[in-house]
């Protein structure tokens, strides 16, 4: 999931002890819920683009 991140390597999906907040549930760390948004939105507008042109 980190491959394309810069030290991608130092990064985990899932964190130990972690705590809920409004940005991401107790078990994922902040990094991987924002780069799944990110890859969702940019998975939505290339749908959107695709269906409805620019």
């Amino acid at each position: 999931m980190f491959a394309r991140v810069e030290n991608g390597e130092e990064l985990s999906l899932f964190e130990s002890g972690g705590r809920r907040t409004p940005q991401k549930q107790e078990t994922h760390t902040l990094e991987a819920v924002k780069l799944v948004e990110f890859d969702l939105k940019q998975a939505l507008t290339r749908l959107m683009r695709h269906l409805f042109g620019e």
